[in-house]
């Protein structure tokens, strides 16, 4: 066969430059002719699920992290120093050895009277206060500090304004209060009640919260170091009545509204109506009665 030799040359031009451009369109600028070419480069890969399912996340920040702490140190302290123990009555001849100290503050309550020196009791009472209020401080954070008044003197015996609290087992406990908007206050002394649960103070108007004031009740009454040791919460009958109609609207557990029904009772004339605080007393333990605690 005879080519055509112009037919051939103008064939091997264009086939000449057809190389030469996907030549220089396969090299980066300044690359030598004879350079490899590199592969195109691709999106890097995203990591396998597992991998990202098992990646390590931070744990979430615990709630009153250091407030815990001290709870824990308050509770070691009680242990550590021994058991005490309570003797005679609580409102005659009562007597407190070794007691415990209720710390001027901790999570969920504060001490409102330092200077009377009547913040001691039995390892049980000071232990359970603490532990009662920091779990209701737990689950409500916007509670306000629980106000705890006089509870007994360092080695118990009688104290001023009261016929009881001589054995380290009574402990005033003032009343939650919130503002006519139903904002919770942060109690600082001792205010009365009327009957339908309202008060004044500072010329403001105070309503006697009865969701907290029940959430106390219910956790003094299911504290385990208490156990079933509450023998009464004495508190001004109307109140009670607010509070145990609300326990019988909200509360699952009816055991627990026929223990409070048992408990919460207002005393007698000479005790005062109790229209200010709850006054809470515990039986005592049955190691106490071998030394001569009575009930």
């Amino acid at each position: 066969m005879v080519l055509n030799p112009l037919l051939l040359a103008m064939s091997l031009a264009a086939s000449a430059q057809s190389g030469a451009i996907a030549e220089s369109a396969s090299m980066s600028p300044g690359a030598q002719p004879n350079a490899p070419v590199a592969p195109p480069s691709s999106p890097a890969a995203e990591p396998p699920t597992v991998v990202r399912e098992l990646a390590v996340k931070p744990p979430p920040p615990v709630p009153f992290q250091d407030e815990l702490r001290t709870l824990q140190s308050q509770l070691k302290v009680i242990e550590a120093k021994g058991p005490s123990r309570s003797t005679g009555r609580a409102f005659r001849q009562g007597r407190l050895r070794n007691p415990a100290q209720l710390p001027a503050q901790g999570l969920g309550f504060r001490s409102i009277r330092p200077e009377r020196r009547a913040y001691y009791g039995t390892d049980t009472m000071i232990a359970g206060l603490i532990d009662a209020t920091a779990k209701l401080k737990q689950g409500d954070h916007d509670m306000p500090p629980l106000a705890v008044g006089d509870i007994s003197g360092p080695k118990g015996g009688r104290i001023a304004v009261h016929r009881s609290h001589r054995s380290g087992r009574d402990a005033d406990l003032v009343f939650f209060w919130m503002d006519e908007d139903g904002k919770p206050v942060e109690t600082t002394e001792f205010v009365r009640f009327d009957r339908r649960g309202r008060a004044r103070h500072d010329g403001k108007l105070l309503l006697f919260d009865v969701r907290r004031n029940w959430n106390l009740v219910r956790g003094l009454l299911t504290s385990p170091y208490f156990g079933e040791r509450v023998k009464w919460i004495f508190v001004y009958h109307p109140l009670r009545k607010l509070l145990l109609d609300y326990a019988e609207r909200t509360e699952g557990d009816m055991y627990l509204v026929e223990y409070a029904w048992r408990v919460l009772q207002q005393p007698g004339d000479r005790a005062g109506r109790h229209d200010n605080h709850f006054h809470l007393r515990i039986d005592c333990a049955p190691e106490e009665i071998v030394d001569g605690c009575k009930d």
